[in-house]
């Protein structure tokens, strides 16, 4: 676990920028932008989001990561220690659904992707957005 201190983005701003990430991810981007971008989100993320959002490794590691093509590693980081997740492969073989969630929470996320790594990236950030929907101390 890295702990960052005072390195957060504020709610209103995460949330917005979550909401844009997701948006972009329907564009299909290369997974190494998407999972760089997301890690850099989680390192932003702000209290108390970032009790169940814990970056789970430096900066330098999770680029190697993505150098060495590591993306399903490198996606499964982002779920840092609290969050959990399962895989299924559809049943036409085209694709994975991934569901992701905390144990004690009762907010979860799916995606459906190409491949673990793309579908990840998305439920994670569905699963912030979720929380952050339970939350209702975000400013409108």
């Amino acid at each position: 676990m890295i702990v960052r201190h005072g390195v957060y983005l504020d709610r209103v701003t995460w949330h917005e920028s979550l909401i844009r990430f997701s948006a972009w991810m329907t564009a299909d981007p290369p997974p190494e932008n998407a999972l760089r971008l997301a890690h850099h989100l989680q390192n932003l993320t702000p209290f108390p989001f970032s009790v169940w959002n814990l970056c789970a490794i430096e900066d330098a590691s999770y680029e190697k990561l993505l150098i060495c093509g590591d993306l399903k590693s490198a996606a499964k980081m982002l779920l840092g220690p609290h969050m959990r997740h399962s895989v299924r492969s559809r049943a036409s073989g085209n694709g994975v659904t991934v569901r992701v969630w905390c144990p004690g929470n009762a907010a979860v996320a799916v995606a459906r992707d190409a491949d673990i790594p793309r579908a990840l990236v998305k439920a994670w950030a569905g699963y912030a957005l979720a929380r952050l929907e339970d939350d209702r101390s975000i400013a409108a």
